[in-house]
């Protein structure tokens, strides 16, 4: 599985575990809601630069985010 794939997993069980909406995590992010849910959908994946800012808002790590390491419920 590559890293959109892993991503996009990622990004849709975190969503769901902290129970949160895509809207919340563009926000978070400073980008369009239209940004999150190409993420979601697989089409794109998040600019290198906001790594950072997601694994913040999900409070994981960038291993848990790539699917290296579990994430914890």
């Amino acid at each position: 599985m590559g890293s959109r794939e892993n991503i996009k997993d990622n990004l849709i069980k975190l969503l769901n575990l902290k129970g949160v909406s895509q809207k919340d995590l563009a926000e978070a992010c400073g980008v369009k809601a239209a940004a999150v849910s190409k993420w979601i959908n697989g089409t794109q994946i998040p600019n290198v630069e906001l790594y950072d800012k997601i694994c913040d808002f999900f409070n994981v790590t960038l291993d848990q985010l790539f699917g290296r390491e579990p994430i914890e419920n």
